[in-house]
């Protein structure tokens, strides 16, 4: 795809999020760019060798898939994020009603997210839907791209990684860090996800 534009970092208004301090909201999306700067890296360096993207850097394509990865779940994690405190579902939305499914409700849904997050490591605690099913399952994906379902997509993104929550929650407050996240869900960005 010679002469295709650059990815572009996107801007994410953060400052009504409550319980993280703003410079670790600040250190957080700067790794984000620089998964972003690590991907327009790797495709021009790619295009130059008149390679595939899979190709990049070598015989390091897995490394193109880490920023890849790190780039698409570092947005879907801070879009779903809002101000918004003790937001929920829709009642009748495409997500509660697979929550519900699924899982059996919405809190057996966040019972499963805090349990996937309580094993540790870093990675993310992902609820992806599956496509052309309708039905929704959450996923602990070490690093960023290893166990990542395929046909699938993401509705809601945990952040795992130490930088996310570390500075303002200590090492055994992570509970505490996916609870605030959890409470600041974008329920209508969930929503959205969710109906495809």
């Amino acid at each position: 795809m010679a002469g295709a534009p650059p990815y572009i970092a996107r801007a994410f208004d953060l400052s009504e999020i409550e319980g993280f301090a703003p410079r670790t909201l600040e250190l957080h999306q700067q790794i984000y760019r620089a998964h972003v700067d690590a991907v327009n890296r790797s495709l021009v360096a790619s295009t130059a060798a008149g390679a595939t993207a899979s190709a990049t850097a070598g015989n390091n394509g897995s490394r193109f898939a880490h920023d890849y990865n790190g780039m698409v779940l570092h947005e879907a994690f801070f879009a779903g994020l809002t101000g918004a405190l003790g937001a929920v579902p829709a009642p009748d939305g495409a997500f509660l009603n697979a929550a519900s499914a699924c899982f059996g409700g919405f809190e057996a849904w966040k019972s499963s997210i805090r349990r996937l997050a309580a094993e540790g490591g870093n990675g993310w605690v992902l609820c992806m839907r599956e496509r052309g099913a309708g039905r929704i399952f959450n996923c602990w994906i070490e690093s960023h791209a290893i166990g990542l379902p395929a046909s699938t997509d993401v509705i809601v993104a945990v952040d795992l990684w130490e930088h996310a929550w570390l500075p303002d929650y200590g090492p055994a407050q992570r509970h505490e860090y996916v609870d605030a996240v959890l409470t600041q869900l974008d329920w209508d960005v969930v929503e959205r996800r969710c109906r495809g």
